[in-house]
């Protein structure tokens, strides 16, 4: 079968050929009726723009790169699903890589500097060497998240087991979002906060946890800085013979899908990672179409209990 042309679509509509480019384009220089019939051609004939013509009329590949530090890492399929819808409305075409740099920060680059994408998103600017590749830029961490308000909705929540003192476990600490959670939960004046950083991993939530209850025998709840980071805190409890919520009360911070199956089922404050990919998009259109930038908030969160927590007992086993 023949497929359809600019041309032909022109001739359905009676219009002609650049009004049919100036719709799919989507320029406002169009009345509604002229675009509806247009449209209607389109959808008739089944005709797609060719997106190799497109890129040499407009000098634009409508794609862009998530480049994200660690493709295992859960939270990055959420917020690429998140992204890809809201590009998806935009007719733009994601691509998710890893983005891995050497000791000096130094990388190749070769795909977007030859400018086969619009555009980049970063997870954060700590990933990403200092080379301009001549591409608009937004990170993930322009997408603002309530963090510091996660934080006190933690405290309250412990406080209100009659917990007293508090370990603060994973987290980079030249995160922001590590640093705002752990204001949050320390802005409860009731609280005793000790703070053990690391990173994002179970690996660190099981490390800490053992410096915990080596060094730390008045903790009685741990707040991890994220759900992965939950996942190693109740695997170093189980070890050592510690009951949850019995002895020690665990809230995360995420909400992943699997967290309502740990055991038990976790505590945690849910961040909407989906919103945070779609508004950090946002930011990256507007810099590549160059107009004004959407008004940040910072995202809400909410506290999601479960059974990971309950009131505070004395600590019988070492």
């Amino acid at each position: 079968m023949k497929r359809s042309t600019i041309k032909d679509v022109a001739k359905t509509a009676e219009v002609n050929i650049s009004t049919v480019s100036r719709v799919i384009n989507g320029s406002p220089a169009i009345s509604p009726a002229t675009r509806t019939r247009v449209l209607q051609a389109i959808k008739e004939l089944g005709y797609t723009p060719d997106s190799a013509a497109r890129t040499m009329v407009t000098k634009r590949t409508h794609a862009f790169a998530l480049l994200v530090p660690n493709l295992a890492d859960p939270n990055v399929s959420v917020i690429a699903s998140g992204t890809e819808a809201r590009a998806r409305e935009a007719n733009y075409v994601m691509f998710l890589a890893g983005h891995n740099t050497n000791a000096v920060g130094e990388t190749s680059g070769s795909f977007y500097s030859e400018h086969r994408v619009d555009g980049l998103m970063l997870m954060s600017p700590r990933y990403f060497p200092e080379v301009d590749l001549g591409l608009p830029k937004a990170t993930l961490e322009e997408a603002p998240v309530d963090n510091y308000h996660g934080g006190t909705l933690a405290a309250a929540h412990l406080q209100s087991f009659g917990h007293q003192d508090v370990a603060f476990v994973g987290g980079l600490s030249e995160s922001p979002h590590t640093r705002e959670r752990l204001a949050g939960l320390s802005s409860n004046g009731f609280l005793k906060i000790v703070s053990l950083l690391g990173d994002w991993s179970a690996e660190c939530g099981f490390t800490r946890t053992q410096q915990v209850l080596d060094h730390h025998p008045r903790v009685t709840a741990i707040f991890a800085a994220s759900d992965a980071v939950a996942l190693g805190v109740l695997n170093a409890l189980h070890s050592r013979g510690h009951t949850v919520p019995g002895e020690f009360s665990v809230l995360g911070f995420d909400d992943l899908t699997a967290a309502k199956y740990y055991w038990p089922p976790l505590t945690t404050v849910k961040q909407p990672l989906k919103a945070v990919g779609a508004a950090a998009f946002d930011i990256l259109l507007a810099r590549i179409e160059k107009r004004k930038e959407p008004t940040r908030r910072p995202l809400p969160v909410e506290l999601i209990v479960r059974g990971s927590t309950g009131f505070a007992k004395r600590r019988d086993k070492p």
